[in-house]
């Protein structure tokens, strides 16, 4: 009498052969479409999110500043790094500034104000 291989039934199927049915594999099909659909929108989003933080372009800025060869791309990146922090300063002379102005305006239309007199004298 031949000893029985514990992976196999007892008629020489493999035990899990029969559990394979077309709703099991519809069902796995279902569920990888599924994972693979929230994989897709949770990247999305995160891209969507990183792309518009100003840290991350600031960072970025820096980086190819220092590490791009010499060459009108370094320049450029320096210059709107330069861009960068000067609106930077102007949103925050306007947000200090804030309280003290009468008639309250509205942050963007003054941050809009002092980069419409950028490069030219206001």
């Amino acid at each position: 009498m031949a000893a029985l291989d514990p992976f196999e039934g007892g008629d020489g199927v493999p035990w899990w052969l029969p559990l394979i049915t077309p709703q099991v594999v519809l069902g796995g099909l279902i569920g990888v479409l599924v994972l693979l659909a929230v994989v897709i929108v949770v990247g999305c989003v995160a891209y969507r999110r990183l792309r518009h933080n100003p840290r991350l372009g600031r960072a970025l800025l820096t980086l190819r500043t220092e590490y791009e060869p010499a060459g009108p791309r370094r320049e450029a990146a320096r210059l709107q790094l330069r861009v960068q922090e000067a609106l930077a300063s102007a949103h925050s002379a306007s947000s200090s500034a804030g309280s003290m102005l009468s008639p309250p305006r509205t942050e963007p239309a003054l941050v809009q104000d002092f980069a419409s007199c950028s490069g030219r004298v206001c």
